[in-house]
């Protein structure tokens, strides 16, 4: 296949999932990891965190809008600008309009690929370990490992967005620690909404990596899930952590569709 796969050309190549199922998943992901302001714009919805994660800081492209493709770059290229963030663009295979990605790839200037994320979904299955705890708020076990394994969201100056956009969170969410010896050793989160589970921020300490504890993270996430009413499960992993994606190959979930943040560029100052 020659079609990247957050395009529509690679989506249909793949054969699946259909588009509706992607519109389910990004629906999901936008309550999982609020950003901390949106704004409408046609079908968009820009949104925006504190430049802590791409998704939070980045314009869904959701539906069709009135406007034109180059109308809908400048605004959000002003609006990013206005908040000192660089403009994103997260795209999927459902994004409009349809041809945003031959748009983007075919001399739209400065939207070049910034980030390649894989979405994998399917039956929740998991059991409860007795070494995590699955808690409704994450404890300062949790956050110390998380600030350990993923600063950019976690740690320092970025703790306090990360907190607010927690906080944000509409739906039941979990908080896992593991723990080897009494200290903590991986972490993760997972939220409920409806019948599904979305697991995210999973990490364990680069010293005990490869033990098998973020194994029982995932699937003690998952049983609680499923406790509290979900039947299905999905994640999300970036193309180039290899850690993760040996972690999750194998499991329940499978490969189901992938989007990429394409960056922009803001327009030069004048001088001063």
């Amino acid at each position: 296949m020659t079609a990247a796969p957050w395009t529509r050309a690679g989506h249909e190549a793949l054969g699946r999932p259909d588009l509706q199922q992607v519109r389910e998943i990004e629906r999901l992901a936008a309550r999982a990891w609020p950003a901390l302001e949106r704004q409408s714009l046609g079908g968009w919805v820009l949104r925006a965190a504190g430049g802590v994660s791409r998704r939070t800081n980045s314009a869904w492209p959701r539906s069709a809008s009135t406007l034109t493709v180059g109308q809908l770059l400048r605004a959000t290229t002003a609006w990013y600008g206005a908040r000192g963030l660089p403009p994103i663009i997260a795209l999927s295979p459902a994004s409009e309009p349809r041809n945003l990605a031959d748009r983007l790839g075919a001399g739209e200037a400065g939207w070049g690929v910034d980030g390649e994320t894989l979405v994998l979904a399917g039956p929740a299955a998991g059991r409860a370990h007795e070494e995590v705890t699955v808690s409704p708020v994450p404890d300062e076990d949790w956050w110390s490992v998380a600030g350990q394994v993923t600063p950019a969201h976690f740690d320092g100056p970025r703790r306090p967005v990360a907190q607010a956009i927690l906080q944000a969170i509409s739906r039941q969410c979990g908080y896992a620690v593991a723990r080897d010896g009494g200290g903590p050793v991986a972490v993760g989160r997972a939220v409920v909404d409806g019948s599904s589970v979305g697991v995210f921020s999973m990490g364990t300490v680069p010293d005990r990596r490869g033990e098998g504890h973020g194994r029982k993270v995932l699937e003690s996430l998952c049983a609680w899930g499923i406790q509290a009413g979900a039947d299905t499960a999905w994640l999300q992993v970036e193309v180039g952590n290899a850690p993760a994606r040996r972690l999750y190959d194998g499991l329940e979930p499978v490969f189901t569709y992938a989007y990429a943040t394409r960056l922009g560029q803001l327009p030069p100052t004048a001088p001063s």
